[in-house]
């Protein structure tokens, strides 16, 4: 795999970082902010218009993933920073979101890209 498949790795981490710090660090801001709770169904109402305005008001969360993987739908990019926002708003504003379920979507979502990018076929791409 080379080069490329170790920038990928690294890159992979990075945004696994990137992400865990985010979450970590919106959390801790609502600690120490408890009055941003109020401000969750309002946090829930842009994350649906996000959801709508990006055309995937019914994506199927993880399941999405797994269709992908044996070939029934392919991912979009546009997935990793829709979940991205909307876990750490969710976090931010005193929501219940799982980091797990998000860290799939996103990882998905951008290995499926650079898969296309490096024009893998399908065995590649598992």
């Amino acid at each position: 795999m080379g080069h490329a498949g170790n920038g990928g790795r690294q890159r992979g981490r990075r945004d696994g970082v990137v992400f865990h710090f985010a979450v970590e660090i919106a959390t801790h801001q609502r600690m120490e902010h408890p009055w941003l709770l109020l401000l969750l169904p309002l946090g829930g109402v842009l994350i649906a218009l996000l959801y709508q305005k990006t055309g995937m008001e019914k994506d199927m969360g993880t399941n999405t993933i797994l269709e992908a993987v044996r070939g029934e739908q392919p991912l979009r990019l546009r997935t990793a920073p829709l979940i991205f926002i909307s876990t750490v708003l969710t976090h931010l504003l005193g929501g219940s979101s799982g980091r797990e379920g998000a860290a799939l979507q996103i990882g998905g979502s951008l290995g499926s890209k650079m898969a296309d990018w490096l024009s893998l076929d399908d065995r590649g791409i598992r």
